[in-house]
């Protein structure tokens, strides 16, 4: 006998194996002004199904179905419904059958074809991610109503650019189309797998019966996908990290979800343990929410590192570094929040709101400052990719009455050479309204001269790693000598990082330095400290 659920919007029936109605949702009803009359004969054709054979078959093959259908109310009118099926085991070992209709009146059943094609990823053959993304509200509309849990899986294949770096991308899609198999190979029937984008799957678990089911599937998926791959004489070790979490407990959408389960992979990649309950994702949530609440509180704050000019001995900039300063008063440096904030999405808002606090440090002590005066700042690769990113910090400069030409913006080799910095040119927009380039950590990376001519640099910083043995090592002496021959030769602004003693700044004064930067000036601190340390005082006080 047909059950009508009540109490909730969304619209779907659920059926019996043998394909008769069991229950349809009161959102369906209202839309279809009652229960519809066909529905007195019980069978499953009142929604457009002609072969219930078939359509569990196919279920049962690639995880759901989909299909469009009008279905006709009592009063005689006509609504177009996208079907999504899938299947629910119960404990007990059976198995009932989940109908999402989507109302789309704009679609006909001709168009299913060109519909379907739109969901699915040419390459793999898997889900896309449009078809998760509806799969997954289906999902979660339907363990609201039916008080079961949902899965989600977030896999990202390891070491995927060198594989194509190596071999080229069109073993790289092979290696993606074998491991896609591998994926479906290893999970089960009811599961939906998508390729979510680049190297990253996603997997959608539909009515979890036990809870270490997640954590037995990452694994499998491990085993399975960790087959080697021969590529004529070649072979591939491939690998995968695996993040989960569950609905409702994780997250009360795919978004949230999603971002649980990235914690958690993250870790995974990192080679921590990931596959034993929620335990890395839940802490991983724990510290997105505190990272979140650090925003919001204004807890990440700039501390200042003074860059001295050799020839006057006086402080003629700053550089800002990002601290997190908790409630407890700890301290942390960015290397302990940076990766995660990246991984989040998070670091752009970070890095804005270290160039807002420049900038009201600047209008508060403007009169103090001597002429001239600049500041480094970092942005990220993630800030840079911001089409807004330019205008909104003209923008936050403007309001505090700075210039771009006070700011020079440090840029390691690898933001540098982000695809999207140089396809978009963004150095250049951010060069031609006056800010300083300053190329940060140089001489580190294969490509630290190409970029010389790639872009318009201010400013070479020159790595420490050269500095830490110039007093004993003549090779280093030899490298800072080359490097500093070659910034007067392009007319570029030299700064040598990692000063802290007063041997090594005599060695770099008589190399030709322009500019020093290291801890034998003062650490980072905060910027009052810095003015009262170098602000009006005698060159040299550190000497």
């Amino acid at each position: 006998m047909t059950r009508a659920h009540a109490g909730n919007d969304a619209c779907f029936a659920v059926l019996s194996a043998q394909g008769e109605v069991l229950e349809i949702s009161s959102g369906l009803q209202r839309l279809l002004g009652g229960i519809p009359a066909q529905e007195q004969s019980g069978p499953s054709q009142i929604f457009g199904i002609d072969d219930w054979h078939a359509t569990k078959a196919r279920i049962a093959k690639t995880g759901n179905a989909a299909w469009d259908v009008w279905l006709v109310n009592e009063a005689g009118g006509r609504t177009g419904f996208r079907m999504i099926g899938y299947a629910i085991n119960h404990q007990d070992q059976s198995r009932t059958y989940f109908l999402f209709c989507l109302p789309r009146p704009d679609f006909t059943a001709e168009r299913d074809t060109l519909v379907m094609s739109a969901y699915v990823d040419p390459l793999t053959g898997l889900f896309n991610r449009r078809y998760l993304e509806e799969a997954a509200k289906d999902a979660i509309a339907a363990s609201a109503a039916l008080a079961s849990q949902v899965g989600i899986l977030v896999l990202d294949l390891n070491d995927f650019k060198r594989i194509n770096d190596t071999f080229g991308h069109g073993v790289g899609d092979r290696v993606l189309s074998r491991v896609a198999t591998a994926i479906v190979d290893a999970v089960p029937l009811d599961c939906i797998v998508s390729r979510y984008g680049g190297d990253e799957f996603v997997i959608l678990c539909q009515d979890l019966s036990y809870p270490g089911e997640l954590a037995q599937i990452a694994e499998a998926v491990k085993r399975e996908v960790s087959a080697p791959i021969t590529i004529g004489k070649d072979q591939i070790m491939p690998s995968v990290s695996v993040g989960y979490a569950r609905y409702p407990d994780n997250g009360c959408n795919l978004t949230a979800l999603i971002d649980f389960a990235d914690l958690a992979m993250f870790q995974d990649k990192r080679g921590e343990e990931a596959a034993e309950g929620l335990r890395p994702a839940v802490e991983g949530h724990a510290m997105q929410q505190a990272l979140v609440d650090a925003i919001n509180n204004q807890e990440f704050v700039p501390y200042f590192q003074p860059v001295i000019d050799l020839v006057t001995g006086q402080m003629i900039g700053v550089e800002a570094l990002c601290r997190w300063i908790k409630p407890d008063g700890t301290i942390l440096t960015p290397m302990n929040f940076i990766p995660l904030a990246e991984r989040l999405k998070l670091i752009g808002t970070i890095d804005h709101t270290i160039l807002q606090a420049v900038c009201a440090l600047h209008a508060r002590y403007r009169s103090e400052l001597p002429e001239g005066f600049r500041y480094h700042v970092n942005f990220s690769a993630a800030s840079f990719s911001d089409p807004e990113r330019l205008d909104r910090t003209l923008d936050c400069l403007d309001t505090f009455g700075l210039r771009p030409q006070q700011f020079l913006i440090e840029l390691t080799e690898t933001v540098a050479l982000a695809p999207d910095m140089l396809e978009g040119q963004v150095i250049e927009r951010f060069h031609a309204h006056g800010f300083g380039i300053a190329l940060d950590d140089f001489g580190t990376g294969f490509s630290s001269m190409s970029l010389l001519k790639e872009i318009p640099v201010s400013q070479i910083k020159i790595d420490r790693s050269f500095i830490m043995d110039i007093n004993v090592s003549a090779r280093s002496r030899g490298i800072v000598t080359g490097l500093l021959g070659l910034c007067r030769a392009l007319g570029i602004e030299s700064v040598v990082e990692g000063v802290e003693d007063a041997e090594t700044l005599d060695v770099i004064s008589d190399l030709g330095a322009d500019c020093a930067q290291g801890y034998l000036f003062g650490q980072p601190a905060p910027f009052a400290d810095v003015l009262t340390r170098h602000v009006g005082q005698r060159p040299h006080l550190w000497a």
